[in-house]
């Protein structure tokens, strides 16, 4: 009986020193510098996380394995090169990015599919906090402070970004909410800055204006440019166009509104690459005072008698063709609602 209760008495320190050693390891495993060494390669990481599965600590193998890729997609994302445009830049870290935390999503359902706790919500917060990551040096990039964007270049790159992070829908995880969010304040700036250049032009080309109509060449496609740009809005330009016997052509608006409708045309289409509910209003605000502002300068022109025709042309185009194809645009391929806010820039100019 002295032998069984010397053994029971040992027990408490047996399994203490079991514990202790269990402590030791699980420690020793999980403060791998996974960055360096044998263990920034793929392979060779796997051990320390199976041997964490192992003396089931869940919980650690989950931050182990998250972290090893973390680090090895930072690596991977600057290892590309500012090369060529800007566009073809954020084309390769959205495709790095994306791709891998993708690939990343596949592998850990793999490794923890034999786990009884959930595992899937530390993936979901590590893919909420590399995004967070990517959206900031996205930023930076594409929304840098006291930058002037040409127009098209933000848009493009936002509209780029968001179709590669359809790839994790693939792995039931929508981001795309969370990703707008993230680059709101950048959207939103270069929203402002757009719209800023555009009513900067527009005033100075109402101070320069001649109201004489344009001349066009046959041969420079200029004329064909336009055109095609008005045909987008389904806007037919023939019908103010005078073709002469020569090369050149004529059209009757004035040149501070095909101006102006080539700058505009150019914001609205970045604006609709970067459109989300949340830019809804400022966009709308933009939109409708840079064409209240080209629409009522029309209404300041001399009453010569000379200049009447261009002028009553380029309000009919601004008021009948242009203001009222736009509204369609915004609100079948931008909004997807209703923008009478912009309705009602025509009533007003109705009655002026």
């Amino acid at each position: 009986s002295s032998g069984i209760n010397a053994e029971s008495n040992h027990g408490p320190e047996i399994k203490a020193r079991i514990d202790s050693r269990l402590r030791q390891l699980t420690e020793m495993l999980t403060e791998v510098n996974m960055g360096s060494g044998m263990y920034a390669h793929g392979k060779a990481s796997k051990k320390p996380v199976k041997q964490l599965l192992l003396l089931e600590k869940v919980t650690q193998a989950t931050s182990l394995f998250l972290r090893n890729k973390s680090t090895n997609l930072k690596m991977s994302i600057r290892r590309i090169k500012m090369e060529g445009t800007m566009t073809l830049y954020i084309t390769k870290l959205s495709q790095t990015f994306f791709s891998t935390v993708a690939a990343v999503g596949t592998e850990f359902k793999a490794v923890f599919s034999n786990t009884e706790a959930g595992c899937m919500p530390s993936y979901v917060s590590w893919v909420e906090s590399e995004l967070e990551w990517f959206a900031d040096m996205f930023s930076r990039q594409v929304f840098p402070q006291g930058s002037v964007v040409g127009h098209g270049v933000a848009g493009e790159c936002v509209s780029i970004a968001l179709k590669h992070a359809d790839q994790l829908s693939m792995n039931g995880l929508d981001i795309s909410f969370l990703m707008s969010r993230l680059l709101q304040p950048g959207i939103s700036e270069t929203l402002k800055r757009n719209h800023i250049q555009i009513m900067e032009a527009s005033q100075l080309r109402a101070k320069e204006e001649h109201w004489k109509k344009c001349e066009f060449s046959r041969q420079t496609g200029d004329i064909k440019k336009l055109d095609d740009l008005l045909k987008t809005y389904n806007v037919d330009l023939s019908k103010y166009c005078v073709s002469t016997g020569d090369d050149k052509i004529y059209v009757t608006l004035c040149h501070s509104v095909i101006s102006f409708v080539r700058s505009f045309h150019s914001y609205l289409n970045d604006a609709k690459k970067m459109y989300n509910v949340r830019v809804k209003k400022q966009l709308i605000d933009s939109i409708t005072s840079c064409l209240q502002f080209q629409a009522f300068q029309l209404k300041l022109a001399p009453p010569d008698e000379e200049i009447r025709t261009v002028v009553s042309s380029s309000d009919m185009f601004m008021n009948k063709e242009f203001i009222p194809a736009v509204i369609t645009f915004l609100e079948t391929q931008v909004t997807q609602q209703p923008v009478p806010q912009i309705r009602s820039i025509l009533d007003m100019n109705d009655m002026l």
